[in-house]
């Protein structure tokens, strides 16, 4: 018999990848799922199905390990986190929010790694991150500006946060704020269309460089000429004054 991942059990790895990537992939309850084993005549419990997916995290550890490692030895890693509701957590209620922290290395070996934690502490990112090198992308939120200052990283801010900020003050603001809003995201456009050319056309990281200093950076410095200047003459309490605060706070990193 080839080796299981689960020490004496009947469940072979080709079933325990369907169950889970009907899970966790396409959102297909263990519930579900036991009717539809059902109608096949498979006697497969919801528990039964819990079991092996505890027990293959479980085992799937060491795995993990590694693709921290191989995460960490890139040279640019993307962190971003996002609230989630975790049902009868022990010790926890179910009002409480939790939240799931995605990391991605991109490249010729990309990995993405799902990390779990109860808090959006700074402190979750740093372990996250660990002993990478290199630059770290993110929003704006503050817990990551302690990394910023570590050794060996270079903090760098998210245009699409960034671009988000400023489609909020399209729909809802004035036409001079609307004026203003346009500006920045037509310049944020052209940075995209920039990129999206060289992805078409398989340009080297050197002719990436290249392009990106020679026509992405004059357009970066637009956009915060633009930005700094707007800053001074709108009230920052108001959505304009918001997005212009925080693209000022996230264009400092990039």
């Amino acid at each position: 018999m080839p080796p299981q991942l689960i020490r004496q059990g009947i469940v072979t790895p080709g079933l325990l990848a369907h169950i889970m990537t009907n899970k966790f992939c396409d959102g297909l309850l263990f519930y579900r799922q036991n009717k539809m084993f059902e109608r096949l005549g498979i006697d497969i419990s919801r528990s039964t199905m819990s079991n092996w997916t505890v027990l293959s995290a479980q085992r799937c550890g060491l795995l993990m390990e590694l693709m921290y490692e191989h995460l960490r030895c890139g040279g640019i890693i993307n962190l971003d986190e996002t609230p989630v509701q975790v049902l009868k957590e022990p010790g926890r209620e179910n009002t409480t929010k939790s939240y799931m922290w995605v990391a991605c290395r991109s490249g010729t070996k990309p990995v993405v790694l799902f990390h779990y934690a109860p808090s959006r502490a700074g402190k979750i990112a740093t372990e996250i991150v660990g002993d990478f090198k290199g630059v770290l992308q993110t929003d704006g939120y503050a817990g990551y500006n302690a990394l910023g200052g570590s050794e060996g990283i270079v903090h760098a801010g998210c245009l699409v946060h960034v671009r988000r900020k400023f489609m909020d003050v399209l729909k809802a603001g004035s036409k001079k704020k609307k004026g203003t809003a346009s500006t920045v995201i037509n310049l944020i456009a052209k940075l995209y269309r920039l990129e999206s050319r060289a992805r078409k056309d398989g340009f080297s990281p050197e002719e990436i460089l290249n392009m990106r200093t020679e026509k992405a950076r004059p357009l970066l410095n637009k956009i915060y000429e633009i930005i700094l200047k707007s800053a001074g003459s709108i009230p920052p309490t108001s959505l304009l004054g918001k997005a212009l605060s925080y693209a000022l706070g996230v264009m400092v990193h990039t």
